[in-house]
C-alpha cells in the first residue's frame, strides 16, 4: 500500500515562476523500468529529474517525448549504451558528456544548434548513432569527431546544404555545376 508520502515522493512536482514541473525521481524512475536495465519515460511530462544514482544498472533510456530542459541528474548513470531524449527542449547535452559508455544517441526535435557538446563528450570516439532530425543545427564540421558512425540523420535542421567541410569533395575533383530547368538537370 502506497501512503500519501510515498504517493507525494513519486508525483513530486515544483513550481517556479507560476510553472508547474514535473520531477522525474529515482523511485518513480524504478516504477517505469519494464525490464532490468530500461528506464522508459514516454510522454510522462517530466522536465527535470532528481538524482537517479539508484538505478546505476541501466543501459537503456528512452525518456522521448517529455519537457527536459536538462539532463541534470543522468550523469550518474554510467553504464548507458542507448539514450533516445527525441521530442524534448534541450539546447545541450552537457551532462551527458561524462559518460562513455553510449553508442546510439537520439536526440531528434530538440533545440540544439552545435554537435560541440556531443563532439566534447567521452562516448564520442565510440559513438554509432546519433539521430538529429529536427533541430537548429547550422553545422555540422564536427562530425570528424565520430570515427565509428554508422548511421547520422540531420534531416529538418532548416538549413540547406548541411555538409560538413571534412566530407566535400576536394575543389579539383568537384562536379561540374548543373543547372535546374524544367524538372530536368543540364550541364552548362
Amino acid at each position: 500500500m502506497v501512503s500519501q508520502d510515498d504517493d507525494s515522493v513519486l508525483r513530486r512536482s515544483e513550481v517556479t515562476d507560476g510553472v508547474v514541473s514535473s520531477i522525474l525521481t529515482g523511485t518513480k524512475a524504478v516504477e517505469l523500468c519494464p525490464k532490468p536495465f530500461r528506464l522508459v519515460a514516454k510522454a510522462k511530462g517530466f522536465s527535470k529529474m532528481e538524482d537517479l544514482s539508484n538505478l546505476q544498472d541501466l543501459d537503456y533510456v528512452d525518456l522521448r517525448d517529455n519537457n527536459f530542459s536538462s539532463l541534470e541528474g543522468i550523469s550518474r548513470i554510467k553504464r548507458l549504451k542507448t539514450v533516445i531524449l527525441k521530442a524534448n527542449c534541450l539546447s545541450s547535452v552537457d551532462d551527458l558528456g561524462a559518460l562513455s559508455n553510449i553508442r546510439v544517441l537520439n536526440l531528434a526535435e530538440n533545440k540544439l544548434t552545435s554537435l560541440k557538446s556531443i563532439a566534447d563528450s567521452s562516448f564520442a570516439a565510440e559513438l554509432i548513432t546519433l539521430v538529429l532530425g529536427g533541430n537548429q543545427l547550422r553545422n555540422i564540421d564536427a562530425i570528424t569527431a565520430f570515427p565509428k558512425l554508422r548511421t547520422l540523420v540531420i534531416s529538418k535542421n532548416g538549413h540547406r546544404g548541411l555538409v560538413p567541410r571534412s566530407l566535400s569533395p576536394p575543389s579539383s575533383q568537384s562536379c561540374p555545376p548543373r543547372t535546374m530547368q524544367s524538372g530536368r538537370s543540364r550541364r552548362h
